[in-house]
């Protein structure tokens, strides 16, 4: 399938050069709850799938799953935490302030 098909927006990270030539984030689907997203990380070069960027719940945030076998360096795990941060940002932005009693982490 063609990029346009499938009508992947490479997430690109501010501040460094090339590791975004490498993966992309394609959103995949909304997750069984409705409430958040589910994203696959793919290599660029041949559409592979790397892994997987959805919310887990015990730590309420977007976390990033990789695939057996992947290895990462850190230019490419920078890329990720970027995007699961500024995802989990904006998620929290549209949920409201957190419940009575927890603390929201930094």
């Amino acid at each position: 399938m063609t990029e346009a098909k499938l009508n992947r927006k490479p997430y690109r990270a501010t501040g460094t050069k090339t590791p975004r030539e490498w993966i992309e984030f394609v959103e995949l689907r909304v997750s069984a709850s409705g409430i958040t997203k589910i994203w696959s990380v793919v290599d660029r070069s041949n559409g592979s799938p790397l892994g997987q960027i959805s919310w887990f719940g015990r730590w309420r945030r977007y976390s990033f799953m990789p695939n057996a076998s992947t290895v990462w360096e850190q230019d490419c795990l920078r890329c990720i935490a970027e995007f699961i941060e500024k995802k989990t940002r904006e998620h929290k932005n549209t949920q409201g302030p957190e419940p009575a009693g927890e603390v929201a982490e930094g």
